[in-house]
């Protein structure tokens, strides 16, 4: 059996808890790659309600922690098999997982979500990051 353990390191991007449009995303820490080859980004919805709202994940990158340089929604592949995502991952579904991929190659990301539309009320929404194909195993 394989120890997928000693290969793949997560972290929580955004902690699950209700979230409810803002005026401004909801945006992670600086999340660090070094000595991992790619990460997958999961995103965990419960009760999204009855609300016209609507919540997209995306991210930035960069070769320093703002992590700010680049808006990279063409550096995620997309909750679909092997499509680009060519606007961000739309989490659309109460009590589902979406996942994506970020496949750009600068050192840190910053995950974000986004929370629009005409409802006034809140989603509970999660997002963790995964970091996989470790170029050392095993990981800490």
């Amino acid at each position: 059996m394989r120890d997928l353990r000693s290969e793949y390191n997560g972290t929580i991007a955004l902690a699950l808890a209700a979230k409810a449009k803002s005026g401004s995303p909801f945006t992670s820490a600086a999340i660090d790659l070094n000595g991992f080859e790619g990460c997958m980004i999961v995103a965990t919805a419960g009760a999204l309600g009855t609300e016209v709202n609507t919540y997209t994940v995306s991210c930035t990158d960069g070769a320093t922690n703002a992590a700010a340089d680049t808006p990279v929604s063409n550096y995620l592949i997309g909750s679909a098999v092997h499509q680009y995502a060519t606007t961000p991952v739309a989490i659309d579904t109460s009590s589902t997982v979406k996942l994506a991929a970020y496949v750009g190659g600068k050192r840190w990301i910053k995950v974000i979500l986004t929370v629009a539309g005409s409802g006034t009320g809140s989603g509970v929404v999660g997002i963790n990051v995964i970091r996989g194909k470790a170029k050392y195993a095993p990981v800490a």
